[in-house]
């Protein structure tokens, strides 16, 4: 059986074709099969087998010279809530062995945790960048009222109040602000979207 995003990248593979799979044994030899393909797994974002490719276990340990060896395997129940009582058995009936097991949602819990981290990265700079943009708006407010000192003095003369001036500044900024805020929302949305619709594969 091959994932989908594998049997795409292999030119659409369907049910019913032949595919050659190479592997490298213990002993450094490369080991060739033709396999038929006898499904297409597919689920929603990609969560699944989409990128494997699945064998028989004893075809695998054949090709790789690896009779009885087991990395991992998975067990699928009928019935999700007796996850926990399937791995209790598991451990408890390899005691003394290098063996762990987890559920589902403790494998996915370690997915998630990287997860967290890398959102947690992304706010610090988002963060950092709000407080960069700030700063670049008040030092070109700044830059703007000194460049504006014989204006400010000409309109101090015709009768203009420091609020009047004041607000005409902080009026000026705040279109600075949205205008950057408008663009930089604009091209965040173009880049989720191409992203989403490619999927974040680019051809080269």
């Amino acid at each position: 059986m091959l994932g989908s995003w594998v049997a795409r990248d292999l030119g659409e593979i369907q049910p019913g074709d032949t595919v050659k799979l190479n592997v490298v044994d213990r002993w450094g030899q490369d080991q060739t099969k033709q396999f038929l393909v006898s499904g297409i797994s597919t689920s929603a974002g990609g969560q699944g087998f989409d990128t494997n490719a699945i064998i028989h276990i004893d075809t695998l340990r054949d090709m790789l010279d690896r009779d009885g060896d087991t990395g991992s395997f998975l067990v699928k129940l009928n019935d999700p809530s007796k996850a926990i009582e399937v791995k209790n058995f598991f451990l408890n009936s390899f005691p003394n062995d290098d063996f762990k097991a987890e559920t589902i949602e403790e494998s996915a819990e370690n997915l998630l945790r990287g997860f967290r981290s890398g959102i947690a990265m992304i706010n610090m700079i988002g963060y950092f960048g709000m407080m960069s943009s700030a700063f670049a708006i008040v030092a070109i407010q700044m830059m703007l009222v000194s460049s504006k000192t014989r204006e400010i003095g000409v309109m101090r003369s015709i009768g203009a109040k420091r609020k009047d001036i004041l607000i005409l500044f902080l009026f000026q900024g705040m279109i600075i602000g949205i205008v950057g805020a408008g663009v930089g929302t604009a091209a965040g949305l173009g880049y989720t979207a191409f992203a989403k619709e490619t999927k974040m594969a680019w051809e080269g």
